[in-house]
């Protein structure tokens, strides 16, 4: 028996694990914003919380690899795991509105500007420094003329 995939779990359990841990911690640090109280465990309880949508992914990943072998269905796939982190995301926005008592339209606004700001940073970097869009338009341009 290889040890490979069995080591990948335990691996990839762990930066899961710690990625949970960091985005309790930035809860927790977001109380020094909002004048209230707020326990660690009441934190991690909102990060576990949001995640919950993520138990929809087990079913689907049993079957990803036979559904991704078929070109048709990797973009539904793509499409359906990112809706569901999405979820996951305003789920997590709603907690902190909850725990904070801040109004929930304020968070989920600043949330999703900072979601976008974030983006637009890694676009402009990928676009100066690596010529990624110029890149994709040329792989896509190679994939539409060789059908």
């Amino acid at each position: 028996m290889t040890k490979g995939p069995a080591l990948a779990i335990g691996y990839i359990s762990l930066a899961v694990f710690l990625k949970y841990l960091v985005i309790t911690l930035v809860i927790l640090l977001l109380r020094l914003l909002v004048k209230v109280r707020v326990y660690p465990y009441h934190a991690y309880s909102v990060t576990m919380w949001s995640t919950a949508p993520m138990l929809l992914l087990i079913p689907i990943g049993m079957v990803l690899y036979r559904v991704m072998e078929t070109s048709a269905y990797v973009l539904p796939a793509i499409v359906v795991v990112a809706l569901i982190l999405f979820w996951v995301y305003l789920r997590m926005l709603k907690g902190v509105s909850i725990m904070y008592d801040v109004p929930t339209f304020r968070v989920y606004l600043i949330g999703i500007l900072l979601v976008v700001a974030a983006c637009g940073m890694l676009y402009a970097y990928f676009n100066v420094y690596h010529a990624v869009p110029d890149y994709l338009g040329y792989l896509y341009q190679q994939f539409v003329s060789a059908r």
